[in-house]
């Protein structure tokens, strides 16, 4: 009698698959970004990367103890990282953007509206079936 590795209650994990989004103008980030979760059945993912501008943000910015939600218009993204979850239907996570003003700096994002070739890379998990 020898020990094995398979189990019934053992599932290998799945692939990593890395997505981009490309937004074509006027779409609100976040429900596009639950769209397209919806529409490719992915449960978890994590944002790696975003290039280009976004017509209009509303961004939550930490300044020493106090933190202030701020409306900005052409905003030029450097980077954004997050992560997000679909659970009964319902989305949770947060993003956190570095927008370029006259120093970078990174906020959180709340809402945004997407300007043309704005475009997100996520990575996520491939279930194995």
């Amino acid at each position: 009698m020898g020990l094995h590795a398979a189990s019934e209650f053992w599932k290998p994990k799945g692939e990593k698959k890395n997505l981009t989004i490309t937004f074509e103008g006027g779409e609100e980030i976040v429900p596009a970004l639950k769209t397209v979760m919806d529409e490719n059945k992915i449960k978890n993912c994590k944002i790696i990367d975003m290039e280009g501008n976004m017509k209009a943000a509303t961004l939550d910015i930490v300044q020493g103890k106090d933190s202030k939600k701020m409306r900005l218009e052409n905003v030029p993204i450097v980077h954004a990282a997050g992560e997000y979850k679909l659970s009964f239907g319902d989305m949770y996570g947060r993003m956190s953007v570095t927008i370029q003003e006259k120093q970078p700096r990174t906020c959180t994002l709340i809402s945004g509206t997407a300007d043309k070739d704005l475009a997100m890379k996520i990575t996520y998990e491939a279930k194995n079936e």
